[in-house]
């Protein structure tokens, strides 16, 4: 039998050279991914201020038409006196919401998309929070000039902190990539739905809220710590004055 001789330079991988390969191979995914991931959730919340600021015009448009503010759609779990929990339609006890009124006399739920004619979800699959004042959400006595909103917009949530925005009628909040994980900033934490069954079991964290902080959200830049998610919350809120020009210049408010 006639044997092949092996030209020089022929041989195969070394486990050590096949090691370094992979190892250099991991470092350029490394490399790309991370940009990749990066510009995946700007994406994302560049898709989700879109849909925030249809969300917007649409409140302004339900105030416009029918004189007042939707009330937010119950949550399965939250305590609703009438209506349908995650249906995306408003939930009314007579002219009043059907979740429950906070000490600050919000009601605070998922946004009512059905209602609107907006998207459920933002960019993440998530439902967003609404909070609206209870002056504003009522069907039977319409708002007038001289009434505010109970929600005020903090820049942290910190003593003395600055206030963006006060008196404001209604908020809409995306919770962001993160969503409602447990471990979060204070900051984030402000802006859970004020609803201890959130997670369906109780979670001390929420529970923790009091009457005091319940018409307060903080919005801030985004942010990370370590690495990860410290701040990424997005919101809108309605501007009481905005409102009430719009609802004079439609022939709502004298």
């Amino acid at each position: 039998m006639i044997q092949k001789n092996k030209s020089p330079g022929s041989h195969g991988f070394t486990l050590i050279e096949l090691a370094i390969v992979l190892f250099i191979v991991s470092l350029l995914l490394g490399g790309l991914l991370m940009p990749y991931a990066t510009s995946v959730e700007q994406r994302e919340r560049e898709d989700t201020a879109e849909i925030l600021e249809d969300i917007k015009e649409a409140l302004y448009g339900h105030a416009l038409v029918n004189g007042y503010l939707p009330c937010p759609d119950c949550e399965t779990g939250q305590a609703c006196a009438a209506g349908t929990p995650d249906d995306g339609i408003e939930d009314r006890n007579g002219n009043l919401c059907s979740v429950t009124l906070s000490a600050q006399n919000t009601y605070t739920g998922n946004l009512p998309w059905a209602t609107l004619g907006v998207p459920q979800f933002d960019a993440w699959e998530k439902p967003f929070t609404y909070s609206v004042t209870n002056t504003f959400s009522n069907d039977a006595v319409p708002f007038t000039l001289t009434d505010t909103g109970t929600i005020d917009i903090l820049d942290q949530d910190a003593a003395a902190t600055a206030r963006i925005a006060q008196g404001i009628p209604a908020i809409v909040v995306s919770h962001g990539k993160d969503h409602y994980v447990p471990a979060q900033s204070a900051d984030q934490v402000e802006n859970y739905e004020r609803n201890a069954n959130i997670f369906g079991t109780t979670n001390s964290i929420l529970t923790a809220y009091s009457g005091d902080n319940a018409g307060e959200f903080v919005f801030t830049d985004y942010r990370l710590l370590g690495g990860n998610i410290d701040y990424d919350d997005m919101m809108i809120w309605i501007s009481p004055f905005v409102l009430k020009n719009r609802m004079i210049a439609a022939g709502q408010l004298p």
